[in-house]
């Protein structure tokens, strides 16, 4: 399930798009429990960080069916 950050849902509002927010962003997985919200602090072991050569991850513009798929 997807949680979102008090800071990025803020921005969000501001900006109207999501995927301009997490254009270039990484994804980091841990291993352990599920924080109760986003803005926990992270906790567990890093296992895998989630990138496009180092430079985050890039989205196709326009999504499709409610899907917004990674470039």
């Amino acid at each position: 399930m997807l949680k979102f950050s008090t800071a990025l849902k803020n921005d969000w509002l501001v900006s109207a798009s999501l995927a301009a927010l997490i254009d270039s962003a990484k994804i980091y997985v841990y291993a352990g429990a599920v924080p109760d919200d986003a803005d926990a602090a992270t906790a567990g072991t890093l296992l895998v960080t989630v990138s496009n050569g180092g430079s985050g991850v890039s989205w196709n513009g326009t999504p499709t069916n409610g899907v917004l798929q990674k470039a």
